[in-house]
């Protein structure tokens, strides 16, 4: 009998060169949506943040500035607030894992193309650029203000989810604008 032949290719280094692009721009595609979603993810933060505190403020002219009684219904967050508030952090570790995950292909990217001999300055800065950027967006404290905001919700106490929020959209906004 007689065995199969195979024929075996190795891909050329502009074909490596091309396949390494191709995955560097849908990076940087992936990368635009994410900034869609963190510009989304930001406004919604606003807009809740200001509903508490208009909320909040509402509550304290309805029992005559009785904070100072020390009420403490005055501080406690309402059950559909809360469900908003754990929506949005949902919707932020849910970003948070994407960054990751991001920083993950880059990284396989970097040591793919250092495995085939690829030494395309441009692309190998491209690459450092997202790197450096998705370290900056996984900060810990974008995690401790996340922490912070589920405590306070957990604890449905209004008064440190919106500090917390504001916190959390300042976070928000310095990510999208490094993202921009």
């Amino acid at each position: 009998t007689v065995s199969p032949t195979y024929r075996l290719r190795l891909p050329s280094m502009e074909e490596l060169r091309n396949q390494a692009g191709d995955k560097s721009t849908g990076l940087e595609n992936d990368m635009d949506e994410l900034t869609k979603k963190a510009q989304e993810l930001e406004k919604a933060t606003r807009d809740l943040n200001r509903r508490s505190a208009g909320e909040s403020q509402q509550r304290s002219d309805r029992t005559g500035q009785g904070s100072s009684q020390g009420n403490p219904g005055d501080k406690q967050m309402d059950f559909g607030k809360s469900e908003q508030t754990r929506s949005l952090l949902d919707r932020q570790q849910q970003m948070m894992g994407q960054v990751d995950e991001m920083r993950e292909r880059i990284e396989a990217l970097d040591r793919a193309m250092e495995a085939a001999g690829l030494r395309d300055p441009e692309l190998q800065k491209r690459l450092a650029e997202m790197r450096d950027l998705m370290e900056k967006m996984l900060a810990p404290e974008l995690k401790k203000k996340l922490e912070e905001l589920r405590q306070g919700v957990d604890k449905l106490d209004a008064e440190q989810v919106k500090k917390a929020l504001e916190e959390m959209a300042k976070q928000q906004q310095e990510m999208r604008e490094q993202l921009e």
